[in-house]
């Protein structure tokens, strides 16, 4: 697999007409490039999506030849993650009619069909939409079917969950803190339980669905996320001061961000009060 990786690179910079070099300058490393081609390493998540860019590939294109199922949601993941950071909807939109091609000559596959809604469900994050009415109930019914929550269920909720109805996945919150707390979690799958429920918690308040944002920090306030945690309780500090109009929690979420320079929090934060059209 890493061979087949590194001589897709390779094959299309040549293809392109750059060179080793040209492109080492690019990505600020050639010795990394050489590497890379040579089957020596693996590039970064980061650095394929710099390659990918550079070199004109949809990054979908990239992993639906060479990764499988887990790693397509990892590189997938921290793709939407950048677009979101960066408000860039037309890479989104690219990623879409990617999947979408991808999707035509492999129509029962279940994993594109959620990377799709993964993706679509990031522009409707852009712009605080949700999907409808049949979409949400297509989600529903996946999760309902889940028993023990993995990795893949909750990137998979993470995404979509700012556009479903909150009322309708507050159920499946209480089974996945039960989860994490019994500790039956793998630590990779418990380390997106924090993420998830900053999401919901967002959507409760986005769509104003209070008394479930009450009853979900009641659920929230006695857990512990270890290295996770001061991110965990910025966000939480964050949110809390929109639910509860209070400046000053949000000044000193910000304020965190600021003397810890964590710039991506700051720009998310600062999409979000754009949003309410508070000003900072």
């Amino acid at each position: 697999m890493l061979i087949q990786s590194n001589a897709i690179i390779k094959k299309t910079r040549k293809s392109r007409g750059i060179s080793q070099k040209e492109l080492g300058q690019l990505i600020g490393s050639q010795s990394m490039i050489s590497r890379i081609e040579n089957g020596l390493t693996s590039p970064t998540d980061r650095t394929l999506q710099q390659i990918c860019d550079i070199l004109n590939v949809p990054i979908v294109d990239y992993f639906d030849t060479v990764f499988d199922k887990k790693n397509n949601l990892s590189l997938l993941k921290s793709e939407l993650e950048q677009a979101y950071l960066d408000q860039n909807k037309i890479k989104l939109k690219k990623i879409c009619e990617s999947i979408k091609i991808m999707s035509a000559h492999r129509p029962n596959d279940v994993a594109l069909r959620h990377f799709f809604l993964m993706t679509k469900s990031t522009m409707y994050h852009l712009d605080f939409n949700i999907a409808s009415a049949s979409i949400q109930q297509e989600i529903i019914d996946y999760f309902f079917g889940i028993e023990n929550w993995q990795y893949y269920d909750l990137c998979l909720f993470f995404f979509v969950a700012n556009m479903i109805s909150v009322e309708h996945i507050q159920p499946y919150v209480t089974d996945i803190i039960e989860q994490y707390v019994q500790k039956i979690m793998s630590q990779n799958t418990a380390r997106m339980v924090a993420p998830v429920l900053i999401m919901i918690l967002e959507a409760s308040i986005v769509q104003h669905q209070y008394h479930l944002t009450s009853e979900l920090l009641g659920k929230i306030a006695p857990l512990t996320f270890y290295q996770q945690n001061f991110e965990f309780q910025t966000w939480l500090l964050f949110w809390e001061g929109i639910f509860e109009n209070d400046v000053q929690k949000i000044d000193d979420a910000y304020g965190i961000t600021h003397r810890l320079h964590i710039n991506t929090t700051k720009l998310l934060f600062d999409h979000i009060l754009t949003h309410y059209q508070i000003e900072k």
